[in-house]
């Protein structure tokens, strides 16, 4: 039961932070978003030492850099326009929830893996892809989704507009759009419950703080691929937050 419960919390962690940064790479950065998200890796390292871990001054060092990155790389860039401002505002909130929630995540998983590795990321994979599948099919039975953009929001169909399935009978067309969608969740899901239970595995054999660390690195390969296949040119503030904060939460751990 006990195993149950925190990779069912675990799961819904899961889910409310994948929204949230899903949601923050729609309106703002890739790199400057990931970076963020990727600083929640610090949490387990802080509710470590509130159940009487000991930090380092080097780990101390890292958590204070951590927010530190984070501080900076929220910043707007000077120049930038009003509403625009309001846009990247939004999507950095987004990132910050989505850090808590993935911070959250690693100290639930890591208990709920003590009951079985194999259970535990089955049920928190269950739970993840039926709250992200539930919250989709909420958010778009209002409007139907080929008149909806890559960030959810209603749009008017103009003439001349071409979208996938054209050419196809009126039938196949509607379906062709869902196919790709439904696709891409399953996909998510699956890749969702092969890192849970590698995590797992290397959660119960090393430190948990080194483990998500290592496991939040990710926003190194993401920036990467948004600087050259994206060609996204942040503000110098915000690329030595995003520095400072990948490094910071690095040292946290050791």
């Amino acid at each position: 039961m006990r195993t149950a419960l925190f990779a069912i919390a675990a799961g819904i962690a899961s889910a409310v932070g994948l929204g949230c940064f899903y949601r923050a790479l729609a309106k703002g950065h890739l790199g400057t978003v990931t970076a963020i998200s990727a600083s929640g890796a610090v949490i387990p390292v802080m509710v470590g030492v509130a159940g009487g871990e000991a930090i380092s001054l080097i780990g101390a060092i890292g958590i204070v850099g951590t927010v530190g990155g984070i501080v900076l790389a929220t910043q707007t860039p000077s120049g930038t326009a009003v509403s625009a401002r309001g846009a990247d505002r939004t999507s950095l909130a987004y990132a910050v929830i989505a850090a808590v929630c993935f911070g959250t995540y690693f100290c639930l998983f890591s208990e709920a893996s003590h009951g079985g590795v194999a259970a535990a990321s089955l049920i928190e994979g269950a739970v993840s892809v039926a709250c992200l599948g539930t919250a989709w099919a909420v958010l778009n039975g209002t409007t139907p989704r080929s008149k909806r953009d890559a960030a959810g929001r209603a749009i008017k169909p103009s003439a001349g507009l071409v979208t996938v399935g054209s050419g196809l009978p009126s039938t196949a067309k509607n379906y062709v759009p869902l196919m790709i969608t439904a696709t891409g969740i399953a996909a998510s899901g699956l890749l969702d419950l092969g890192a849970s239970t590698l995590f797992a595995h290397a959660s119960m054999a090393g430190r948990l703080g080194i483990t998500s660390t290592l496991g939040g690195l990710h926003p190194v390969v993401t920036i990467l691929l948004s600087r050259f296949v994206l060609d996204e040119r942040p503000g110098n503030v915000q690329t030595i937050g995003v520095v400072l904060a990948i490094a910071g939460t690095v040292l946290a751990t050791m």
